[in-house]
């Protein structure tokens, strides 16, 4: 690495290793999960049985060697291991109010915090049961293209063609519905639209986001042809302490939960 300061918080200061960033979000539930509670990270042999993680773990790896090879840009991969697609981010580390010491002490204390987190997020614990519900089923997301956003290289994803239905509309209702109870809670804003995608690669520097455009241009319609499609079939509750060390956390009965 260069002797440039990094700029991406998410990347320690050696800009090669991972900085600690707490927070929690709800995940698709990637091929071969293990039982919760546990680690993320994805059985070779589920992996090897969706061949898109593969591709798109290619292209990561060729990009960095390209940027290093060619470009004034630095990228640090993530490791194909972890490779997951966030339905509902809920709170990080960034976001906590600066006199919010509960909000806080959750976040330091994870994943052992959340280990009954209808207890502790009890707040919001009706919206995640609902969200987490509507994740069942099938959910068939398509590779859009590679691209930068903010201080990442994504995969961005979108439903598959033909796919869009009841199930899709339930899931981005429960989102929606979440948000608006976090932002409530936090008092603050926490509403986005859905985009779904797979982080590949973190950028050093956020800034250098543009230099990587003419590496890019190439991989949107190699992403669609070569990508297979994602399919999902549920999700649950990840705490993570790093952009590379999430944790699968238990999902309980409904019953022991309520309803928003």
């Amino acid at each position: 690495m260069s002797g440039s300061a990094v700029t991406n918080r998410k990347l320690d200061a050696s800009g090669a290793g991972w900085a600690p960033f707490r927070g929690w979000s709800v995940l698709f539930d990637p091929p071969g999960a293990a039982p919760a509670p546990s680690l993320l990270s994805l059985d070779p042999v589920a992996v090897e049985a969706a061949p898109a993680y593969g591709v798109l773990a290619r292209v990561a790896t060729d990009l960095v060697e390209r940027t290093a090879a060619s470009a004034p840009v630095e990228l640090v991969a993530l490791p194909t291991s972890t490779y997951h697609v966030t339905i509902c981010d809920g709170l990080a580390e960034d976001r906590v109010a600066a006199d919010d010491e509960a909000s806080r002490q959750l976040l330091g204390e994870l994943p052992d915090s959340l280990a009954d987190w209808p207890t502790a997020l009890d707040f919001a614990a009706p919206h995640l049961w609902r969200l987490l519900a509507a994740a069942q089923g099938t959910h068939v997301l398509d590779v859009d293209a590679i691209e930068v956003r903010g201080h990442a290289v994504v995969a961005a994803l979108s439903a598959a063609r033909g796919t869009l239905g009841e199930s899709d509309d339930a899931l981005v209702n429960a989102r929606d519905a979440l948000l608006v109870r976090l932002g409530e809670h936090h008092g603050a804003s926490f509403g986005s639209p859905w985009q779904p995608h797979v982080t590949l690669a973190y950028l050093r520097r956020r800034e250098d986001g543009p230099l990587l455009a003419p590496l890019l241009a190439h991989l949107g319609p190699q992403a669609r042809n070569d990508v297979g499609p994602l399919t999902f079939s549920g999700a649950s509750l990840y705490a993570f302490t790093d952009m590379a060390t999430y944790w699968r956390l238990p999902t309980p009965e409904p019953a022991t939960i309520g309803t928003p």
